[in-house]
Parts: C-alpha cells; sequence; structure tokens
C-alpha cells in the first residue's frame, strides 16, 4: 500500500535559542542552548511551513537553527479589540483600583505585565523607580504576573532600595485589561520577547507605552507615538 504523507506546520512565538537568553540567568548555559539548538534543527526538516509571530521570531530561528526564510510566513500576533474593551469595563474602575491598594486619586501608575523571571527585566523597572520620583512624586509601580524565579531577588532588590510602599506585587490577576486600562504608563522592561501580548493589549487600549529599544518591540512602537 502507499504511504500518506502529512505536512506539518509549526508556530513559532519565542526566542529560543539566542545567546541573549543567558543574560541575568544563570540558569541558562551555552551549552544549553546549544544541544537545544542543533536539535530542533535536525527536527526542523521535517516542517513543511513556519508561521512567526514577528520578524524578530523569524530572525532569530533562521540565525539559530537554519530554518529558511523561504519557508516561514510573517503573520503578526493581534488582540480582539472588542473582547479587551469587553474585558477592561468588566473589572474595577482607576479609582476603584487605587482605593483597593490604598493608593491616592494623584498618583501616578505604572504599570508591568509579565512572569517574574530574569527575562522580564523586572529588576531595572525597580531600579528606575527612584529617577521616576524625583520627577513625579506620586509614582507606584504595579507588577503583574505569576510569581518565579527572580521573586526573590525582585522583592529583596523593593526593600533594599526603600521602595515597598512604591513598587506593588500583585501576582495573578483576572482583571489585567482593567489594571491596563487604569495605567498612566505601562511599561515593558524585557530583555527579549517573541511577540509580547502585554504591550499589545496596553498600545490597543491607549494607554502610553514604554519599552526598551530592542527587537520586537521595535517593530511594535513608534518611538514618540505610543
Amino acid at each position: 500500500g502507499s504511504t500518506m504523507r502529512i505536512p506539518v506546520l509549526e508556530t513559532l512565538v519565542s526566542i529560543s535559542h539566542d545567546p541573549i537568553k543567558i543574560i541575568d540567568n544563570p540558569d541558562v548555559s551555552r551549552l544549553k542552548l546549544a544541544y537545544h539548538r542543533y536539535r530542533d534543527a535536525a527536527t526542523m526538516r521535517l516542517v513543511e511551513r513556519f508561521q512567526a509571530v514577528s520578524g524578530e521570531v523569524a530572525r532569530s530561528w533562521a540565525d539559530c537553527t537554519g530554518v529558511p526564510r523561504d519557508r516561514m510566513e510573517l503573520i503578526p500576533r493581534g488582540v480582539s479589540l472588542e473582547e479587551l474593551s469587553l474585558e477592561s469595563s468588566a473589572g474595577p474602575s482607576r479609582a476603584a483600583l487605587l482605593a483597593m491598594h490604598g493608593l491616592p486619586e494623584e498618583t501616578v501608575l505604572i504599570v508591568n505585565v509579565g512572569r517574574q523571571v530574569p527575562a522580564k527585566g523586572q529588576r531595572y523597572l525597580i531600579e528606575a523607580i527612584p529617577t521616576v520620583i524625583e520627577r513625579f512624586p506620586t509614582a507606584r509601580a504595579l507588577i503583574v504576573g505569576r510569581e518565579g524565579g527572580s521573586t526573590p531577588a525582585l522583592r529583596a532588590q523593593t526593600r533594599r532600595l526603600g521602595l515597598e510602599d512604591r513598587v506593588l506585587f500583585l501576582g495573578v490577576r483576572t482583571d489585567i485589561a482593567a489594571i491596563l486600562r487604569a495605567a498612566d504608563v505601562f511599561v515593558l522592561p524585557s530583555l527579549y520577547e517573541g511577540c509580547p501580548g502585554a504591550l499589545l493589549e496596553a498600545m490597543a487600549l491607549g494607554i502610553a507605552c514604554v519599552a526598551g529599544r530592542c527587537p520586537p518591540m521595535t517593530e511594535i512602537l513608534a518611538d514618540g507615538e505610543n
């Protein structure tokens, strides 16, 4: 009998093999990256087509594993404006959110959303807060997302800088869209990303955004516009 060949399609969503993953992260070694790179380079030969969520993801996989660019389609990640609007309106208002955490109405609210892991770079946001306070004395930062490998160091850094009343760790929330809507500024200090959903949601809600000048953030944000 004949054998049917079923095409394999794969979605590429993250930066999986770049040396940048080693920065701030002692749990990742060059040897481990090399192993995963060579393993994936071998298995990728069996894939018919790839969909990359950003140009940076496509570049990374092409450079690190040799995936041919002509077998990739760039289909950027998106968000549903309708669903996001419904989610944000279902959560607490800005006034309620501030009151919930004992913050004054005049608070300049800075929000970060992400897992507490080295790649998300929250340590750099916390490091910047004293400078921000010099210009905006009422500033507070909310770090939203589940705890991870960076949590103990982030909390220790907050205590060391005397920022316990300025940097609040909210943990996992179901009302992230409402928190984003309440923000004055959304900050994404990530060292690298595939295509950051929280940044897209903040932009969709019309929030001013600050991010590191590295791809894919530079694909998404226009300096001075977003």
